[in-house]
């Protein structure tokens, strides 16, 4: 199964003796292996050395886990999300909303957005003495609003 590059049939058994050769078999299997142990590329800041180290203390983990413990660690750390980087400091505040007439009942359950005059709601923007909030319970179905006119 001469190669069509090879002209001479002295060029062809030239190229067989060498592939048969115990020096290319060696060098041939030595690749082979470190084709086997090479790590899967990856664009990580940490580099091979570093990437190897914790794949293989995870590859321990790994085969010393039960069924039940690797189902849970799923569920509770899906695959493709990771734990937030950021301490979110601007989780909305629980309120409750009164009547506006000014008899101190509640009328609703909200959190507090903002109380920026710029901020707009519907396009128009908030304007001073206003709050932008989120309803979330009602509680008094027929309560009267304010909100600023367009």
């Amino acid at each position: 199964m001469k190669s069509s590059n090879i002209q001479s049939t002295q060029d062809w058994m030239d190229f067989v003796k060498e592939k048969k050769s115990a020096r290319f078999k060696a060098e041939s299997a030595k690749f082979k292996s470190m084709k086997k142990r090479q790590l899967p590329h990856t664009c990580s800041r940490k580099g091979y050395t570093r990437l190897a180290e914790d794949m293989c203390n995870g590859s321990d983990q790994l085969s010393n886990a039960t069924n039940d413990q690797v189902v849970n660690n799923i569920a509770t750390n899906p695959i493709g999300t990771s734990p937030p980087s950021i301490n979110d400091n601007n989780t909305l505040r629980k309120c409750t909303l009164l009547d506006w007439g000014g008899t101190g009942e509640v009328v609703a359950e909200g959190r507090w957005s903002s109380n920026d005059p710029k901020v707009t709601v519907h396009h128009v923007p908030l304007g001073p003495h206003a709050v932008r909030v989120y309803m979330d319970l009602p509680k008094k179905s027929n309560a009267i609003l304010w909100r600023p006119n367009s």
